[in-house]
């Protein structure tokens, strides 16, 4: 069996801010054609809001244990697929 590797909290909340502030011109787009008040609801949902909803995928995500990895193509490469997609399904079901 395999862990998976997942950065710590802080690390993606930080990668998540920097990239989010850079979406180019569908973002600009949006925001010029928006009606509601994406400046306020942009402010209120920063970084702390967006780590406290992705840490129990990122601590669900570090608990997995996959089988190995095998070649290109192999069927259990699926199983690992199944094996994370399971785990963040049953998460956000009982949430």
């Amino acid at each position: 069996m395999a862990r998976i590797i997942v950065a710590d909290m802080g690390r993606i909340t930080d990668k998540w801010q920097r990239r989010s502030g850079s979406a180019g011109e569908e973002y600009r787009v949006g925001v010029e054609t928006s009606t509601a008040d994406w400046a306020g609801s942009t402010t209120a949902a920063a970084g702390p809001d967006f780590a406290k909803g992705f840490e129990p995928y990122r601590a669900a995500l570090a608990g997995i244990d996959l089988p190995l990895k095998g070649p290109r193509g192999a069927e259990g490469n699926f199983v690992r697929s199944q094996t994370v997609g399971r785990a963040l399904n049953a998460l956000r079901v009982k949430r």
